[in-house]
């Protein structure tokens, strides 16, 4: 017989990644400490599959589309936790195109904006519709559209 976690403690995981909420009482009584400074996660758009634990996908090429993705804080301002799932809390927007045509379909969200390798990549999904970019289209992701699940 496997265990796993509880649904709060699932929850106080994802508070403390995506919103730098200390889980109390592990440890001692302050337990698990949020940062000092929240800092940034860097969400990128792919077009191709990430789901390969090697494979990090093609990143977005588009011209216009800046490398390593968008800052993103590490706050309720940034992301929304709720029974176990992450939403990106706002509207996240992408440099526009202005060029070319390229269709989106994942998404990562890294570490940090300039290594491109698995050890910096966080977590990983398909975005819930396919997003075709062309000349001057503001790829932008609606609040809610991202959706992460802590398993």
């Amino acid at each position: 017989m496997a265990g796993g976690k509880s649904k709060t403690f699932k929850n106080s995981i994802l508070l403390l990644e995506f919103n730098n909420v200390p889980i109390a009482d592990i440890g001692d009584p302050a337990g698990i400490l949020g940062s000092s400074v929240p800092g940034n996660y860097y969400i990128r758009l792919f077009n191709t599959d990430l789901v390969n634990a090697a494979s990090l996908g093609t990143e977005a090429s588009y011209a216009g589309y800046v490398a390593g993705g968008i800052a993103i804080p590490r706050t309720a301002g940034g992301f929304t936790v709720t029974n176990e799932v992450v939403t990106n809390a706002g509207q996240f927007q992408f440099a526009k195109c202005v060029s070319g045509s390229e269709t989106l379909r994942y998404f990562g969200i890294f570490k940090d904006n300039n290594t491109n390798v698995e050890s910096e990549r966080l977590y990983w999904g398909q975005l819930p519709t396919d997003y075709i970019v062309s000349t001057d289209k503001l790829p932008t992701i609606p609040a809610g559209y991202l959706i992460i699940n802590e398993n």
